[in-house]
């Protein structure tokens, strides 16, 4: 594989972490905001061993429900991080690794 193969490589792997990480990021913020706001019509959903909102809350067409089972583990926010953290040093490298010849033709990585 050249240097620009590998430099595209790694910079379409970072763009992906990048954006797995944002979705993250995302969703959590979304439900930070919310439970900031309105805390009494937030709820998580599919809990075990839930003993359940007052029905005033699970009821409401206000509240806003977030499926436990889609929600991220701490392992799964750090794992991301990892994965972001690493991709960006490969990209880093692959594009240090690109003649500067060639650099003219690319767009330089995104970090």
């Amino acid at each position: 594989m050249s240097a620009v193969e590998d430099y595209l490589q790694a910079n379409s792997d970072y763009e992906d972490a990048k954006s797995a990480l944002f979705t993250l990021s995302r969703s959590l913020k979304e439900f930070a905001d919310r439970l900031e706001r309105y805390p009494e019509k937030t709820m998580f959903s599919n809990l075990s061993g839930d003993k359940g909102m007052p029905m005033e809350v699970s009821l409401s067409r206000e509240t806003m429900s977030f499926d436990a089972n889609a929600w991220p583990t701490p392992l799964q926010i750090h794992e991301a991080i990892r994965q972001r953290l690493e991709a960006k040093g490969r990209v880093e490298t692959a594009w240090r690794a690109v003649p500067d010849a060639l650099r003219k033709s690319l767009v330089p990585p995104q970090i």
